[in-house]
């Protein structure tokens, strides 16, 4: 196999990514040169326009208050950055939102209060008047009747007189005989 001068060996793709990955950086670093060569025209721009609106609305401004401004302006000084994440944000955000989770917490503690009212009302209540009356029962009610029950079985039991027939009950109880 000879070494032809038109014959290439094939790239990989791990090549391919880090020649790309080269490239890009390049490019990004030459952005950044190009745009902070550039940041001196585009403030020279800017103060240019600041002065022609000053000067509209009748107002002469110095170019050292207009410079102060444009350094404030890439200080991002006027520019809002929220707070970094952490306990007192948490607790901000929550105070913010506390209508939302008020009406959560609200409608759970109202859930919570009924269903603990059907379960007292419903079970615990029943239960513990039905262990009550059986308290009462056993301790007052059987005690009773088991003496008045001796009481009885200790008596001698008379014989009950047999009703006698009554003879208006025997005449009904005949059947009728046509006359």
């Amino acid at each position: 196999m000879s070494g032809a001068a038109g014959v290439q060996k094939p790239q990989t793709l791990d090549e391919l990514m880090m020649a790309m990955d080269v490239v890009d950086t390049i490019r990004h670093s030459e952005l950044v040169v190009e745009r902070e060569l550039a940041q001196g025209d585009r403030d020279a721009a800017l103060r240019g326009r600041l002065r022609e609106i000053y000067r509209g609305q009748g107002l002469e401004v110095s170019d050292a208050a207009i410079d102060q401004g444009i350094k404030a302006l890439r200080e991002s000084r006027f520019a809002y950055t929220p707070p970094a994440p952490g306990l007192g944000r948490s607790l901000a955000l929550f105070w913010i939102r506390r209508g939302v989770y008020g009406r959560w917490v609200g409608s759970a503690l109202v859930v919570a209060t009924a269903l603990w009212g059907i379960n007292y009302f419903g079970f615990e209540l029943p239960r513990q008047r039905a262990v009550e009356q059986a308290r009462i029962e056993l301790s007052e009610e059987l005690p009773r009747a088991l003496k008045a029950a001796a009481g009885a079985a200790r008596e001698p039991v008379e014989a009950a007189p047999e009703p006698e027939p009554r003879p208006a009950q025997a005449e009904r109880l005949q059947p009728h005989r046509p006359v």
